[in-house]
């Protein structure tokens, strides 16, 4: 099967950290033995103001890398995901969406009549997916799509033209992909017209050598909390730097790391301020995605309280390295996560709670290690690229050519 991946969060060689879990499942279909390519599309500015230093970080990119066997090109557009543009064309894609595909549409059909897709596979219906529509409208080529977030397809019941932009989008496609059956939930109160399937996001099974790496000296002895994420408002980064401030003092060799950064750093950096425990919570600002897996490898607990979190892979990469868990009650891994099994589920962003979950992980290194070990079995077992590329390919392969699966 020959596969053409359409992805706007997707890495560059100047900006790794943004989508890794893309590039990770790309690598996964390529392992599977299908034929892929891969468009990234990215924002286009004169060459005069790339060099800015905060434009260069999104719109920096090659035309072409490969990620070692994989090869990605990327394609630039005027579609900017940022200020009053980007609210602008979350509530009504359509202008940003057909002045964009315009610039793309002569590249893609060349790469189409190169490589002779049998399937388009896009991330998120906007905006990837929009182009696979109208790659479908003038080629026949099928194609698959996977949305990745709540809001996204939610606030399609606030904002009139969205709703009408998936309706554009979603009945043409051979499949719709949701990543957890929250988000299905939601995207059949809005569309019932639209069957949609379950696939879960996946993550790499740890190397074994990362499990025997020496832990660095300051956290030789410790207890160590971990936490791997961006640093959004709806992530409650400075919630649980509360919760942990709050029993820090009953356990003085446990310590809280934190790796990431973002718009909510202001927050964060106020809330670890105002800790009398300020001193055992490490900031280490984003990381490749090796280090934050290393992280992961030398710490005790993970948690992460924020709020909609639809299938977030950084859970399913701290079940990997064999952690205990402490996650929100809305989350989309709650369709395989269990409070008492796989460690303490909290409602999100709630202090008081997320200090008693920490103060009982705490407390019992027995349940800590139960529980890690049952998570490091589930997700090497159920939670893999390789098993969710198994998945994805079959719907591929049932979609060519046809309608739409049933739901299950």
């Amino acid at each position: 099967m020959r596969v053409l991946f359409l992805a706007v969060s997707f890495p560059s060689p100047t900006n790794t950290l943004l989508g890794p879990w893309a590039l990770r499942q790309a690598q996964a279909i390529q392992r599977a033995g299908a034929e892929i390519h891969v468009i990234r599309f990215t924002p286009w500015f004169p060459h005069v103001v790339r060099n800015f230093s905060r434009i260069r970080r999104v719109a920096a990119a090659p035309q072409s890398y490969k990620w070692g066997d994989l090869g990605v090109k990327y394609l630039r557009w005027p579609l900017y995901q940022a200020g009053w543009l980007r609210r602008q064309s979350y509530e009504n894609p359509w202008a940003q969406a057909e002045i964009s595909f315009a610039f793309v549409r002569a590249p893609l059909l060349r790469e189409i009549n190169s490589f002779r897709p049998d399937i388009i596979y896009a991330h998120h219906t906007w905006v990837s997916g929009y182009v696979a529509y109208r790659l479908h409208k003038l080629t026949g080529i099928p194609y698959v799509v996977t949305d990745h977030d709540f809001d996204e397809i939610g606030d399609c019941e606030r904002f009139p033209h969205r709703k009408e932009f998936f309706q554009t989008v979603q009945p043409n496609a051979s499949c719709m992909v949701d990543v957890s059956k929250r988000m299905q939930e939601i995207r059949r109160r809005i569309f019932p017209e639209i069957n949609s399937r379950v696939v879960y996001n996946g993550a790499d099974p740890i190397p074994e050598n990362m499990f025997h790496a020496s832990r660095p000296v300051d956290i030789v002895g410790r207890t160590v909390i971990s936490c791997v994420s961006m640093w959004y408002e709806r992530k409650g980064i400075p919630k649980l730097v509360e919760a942990f401030s709050a029993i820090g003092g009953e356990f003085p060799a446990a310590v809280l790391r934190l790796v990431g950064d973002g718009p909510d750093r202001p927050a964060v950096m106020a809330a670890v301020a105002a800790s009398p425990v300020r001193d055992r919570i490490h900031i280490l600002g984003s990381q490749p995605h090796e280090r934050a897996m290393q992280e992961m490898c030398w710490s005790d607990i993970y948690a992460l309280i924020g709020r909609d979190e639809p299938f977030a892979t950084t859970f399913t990469e701290a079940m990997m390295a064999g952690l205990p868990l402490i996650w929100p009650s809305d989350c989309g891994h709650n369709d395989i996560l269990a409070d008492g099994l796989n460690g303490i589920m909290v409602p999100p962003l709630d202090v008081p709670a997320t200090s008693a979950a920490l103060r009982k992980l705490l407390g019992d290194g027995e349940l800590r290690e139960r529980f890690g070990e049952r998570n490091r079995m589930t997700a090497e077992r159920q939670l893999t690229w390789d098993a969710n590329v198994r998945a994805m390919l079959a719907l591929m392969g049932a979609s060519r050519g046809t309608a739409a699966p049933a739901p299950p």
